[in-house]
């Protein structure tokens, strides 16, 4: 379609001194306004209608919603008297999210995919509505991407779709989450490995002993040893100081249940109070794992003025006998569940009580604890997703949930995943068959989006109970 001649309807509006996501929340309204109608709006002021973009515009006129948005991803959409409009938010993110609305008002653009945003174009950009106020019901939510590497398009997707935290696997993506205002975490399944690995030569004790054997590659350590907890706070300030700038550092376990079997490991725990934990307490493996990460998050807070967070799952699922410290944001994982079904309606014997379990979480001082789901990584479901969402995420509101995250593969259609053509040519050139290419170029190639796609059916054998299986054996 040939778009109608370019013209400027309305301008766009920033504070004297712009923050960087209000630059790019105004790059992005620019782009998208040309993208969908072919007007070119200036930045700074001009004929027309005039769109101010920012918090410092919107202080004079809008003190109340700022008010209410405060410390918050919310975001205002305002009109005056003149016709002119007000997107702002009381953070940087809520800024961007109120521009994402206004365009998602004003036309039917819908962020499909990382690789692909879906809309209508037309011959002129038609403002309509501009007049609402977004309180979100949690303070951060997003897309966790997973499995293969995640990238600048995917995480701008997230945001776009009113994500406000990101997991930065590197340096360059952590300086782009700042740009979108999005909180920014660094680490993941980090905890064994921030001790030193050259350290096994001269202090094997500090790794778990499993089936009697301790190896550099146990998936967890022993948290008993004498010195670990110094060797071990070393190792993490030298990887923390190495990945500064960021917002949340994640020092999450290893998937595993396994932890270190030694004679003092399994040993009663005792507690501040004096009170004993002993091994056939739920709660031990968890106990002895708090009491060793308590101090450790503390210190990172007194040093760099980071939180860490941590994955409650496998054993650490069920809560632990001692407080929680306040520095430390406990992430829960319900594994394993039915996701066919909300938490409030899972069935049969496999699914512990995960209300009472969060409700444990809760006594023991984990405030503001975040859901992490799978809802992206599974394919089978006899209700659409959104309602087992939904459901899952009013039981945690209710049980004080703050922060809500899903892991999700990147998208199979991206270029990333394409054969590159010039293997090909090359390996013509140098005689190989048809036959050849498809073995040594297209299934190695492939191979990652076979493993994403193995992974997303597996998730069907959840949908018919697990329990139904364990009766079959």
């Amino acid at each position: 379609m040939v778009l109608a001649s370019i013209c400027a309807a309305a301008s766009i509006v920033l504070p004297q001194e712009p923050g960087e996501t209000e630059r790019f929340a105004a790059e992005e309204l620019r782009h998208w306004v040309m993208e969908t109608s072919g007007e070119e709006w200036a930045v700074g002021g001009g004929e027309g209608r005039r769109v101010h973009v920012g918090r410092a515009l919107a202080e004079g006129r809008y003190a109340a919603d700022i008010a209410l948005l405060e410390g918050g991803s919310g975001y205002a959409l305002r009109t005056d008297a003149n016709g002119d409009c007000y997107l702002f938010g009381a953070t940087p993110k809520g800024t961007l999210n109120a521009v994402y609305a206004f365009l998602e008002r004003n036309t039917d653009i819908i962020w499909a995919r990382p690789q692909f945003t879906v809309f209508t174009r037309r011959d002129s950009f038609e403002i309509g509505r501009c007049d609402e106020l977004w309180l979100p019901k949690s303070e951060n939510c997003a897309w966790l991407f997973t499995v293969a590497g995640s990238g600048r398009d995917d995480f701008l997707w997230s945001a776009r779709n009113g994500g406000s935290l990101m997991r930065a696997p590197n340096p360059a993506l952590a300086a782009f989450g700042r740009r979108l205002g999005m909180c920014v975490e660094r680490g993941g399944h980090v905890f064994r490995s921030m001790l030193d690995p050259s350290l096994f030569e001269t202090h094997p004790e500090y790794w778990a002993e499993i089936n009697g054997v301790r190896k550099p590659t146990a998936p967890a350590l022993c948290l008993t040893a004498k010195g670990l907890a110094e060797a071990y706070r070393e190792g993490l300030f030298r990887w923390i100081e190495a990945n500064l700038p960021f917002d949340l550092l994640v020092l999450g376990m290893n998937d595993s249940y396994d932890t270190c079997a030694c004679a003092e490991c399994l040993k009663p725990i005792r507690l501040p109070d004096g009170g004993l934990v002993t091994r056939d307490d739920p709660g031990f493996k968890s106990t002895r794992w708090y009491m060793f990460v308590n101090p450790i998050a503390e210190a990172v807070k007194a040093k760099y003025g980071i939180g860490t967070a941590v994955y409650a799952y496998f054993y650490l699922s069920r809560p632990p006998k001692v407080r929680v410290a306040d520095c430390i944001k406990v992430i829960y994982h319900p594994v394993p569940r039915q996701m066919a079904n909300a938490y409030d309606s899972q069935t049969g014997t496999v699914c512990p009580d995960w209300g009472a379990l969060m409700d444990g979480y809760g006594r023991m001082g984990a405030a503001g604890m975040r859901l992490r789901e799978y809802y992206g990584c599974v394919g089978v479901y006899p209700a659409p997703l959104e309602y087992v969402a939904q459901g899952d995420a009013k039981f945690c509101l209710g049980r004080g949930f703050s922060e809500f995250s899903a892991e999700t593969p990147v998208d199979r259609h991206d270029v990333r995943f394409a054969v590159d053509p010039q293997l090909h040519e090359a390996a013509i050139v140098d005689g190989a068959s048809r036959f050849r290419r498809a073995i040594h170029i297209d299934v190695p190639a492939i191979v990652p989006t076979i493993v994403i796609s193995l992974i997303m059916s597996m998730g069907s054998v959840l949908s018919v109970g697990t329990d139904k299986m364990l009766l079959m054996q």
